[in-house]
């Protein structure tokens, strides 16, 4: 009787544990979209201020700049 009470117990603090978890993993969820999206937002104002400014020379500058910025991005969100 007595393995059965703690075995119901444990089934307990493992399904409290897997609650925070999903808490922990739902945040972490929610802070990377936010940073996706405020460093996309950035990009494309950035992009838009170099289109304005020079035009149809350096757009492969415009690219590469875009590509590493993804690449800065996707770095920030992996390490946050």
């Amino acid at each position: 009787m007595a393995d059965l009470e703690n075995a119901a117990q444990a089934a307990i603090v493992n399904e409290e544990e897997r609650v925070v978890q999903l808490g922990i993993a739902t945040a972490m969820v929610a802070i990377t979209i936010v940073m996706h999206l405020a460093g996309l937002a950035l990009l494309v104002a950035l992009l838009r201020g170099h289109r304005r400014r020079f035009r149809e020379r350096s757009q492969l500058a415009a690219i590469l700049g875009a590509a590493f910025g993804l690449f800065a991005l996707h770095t920030a969100e992996i390490w946050a």
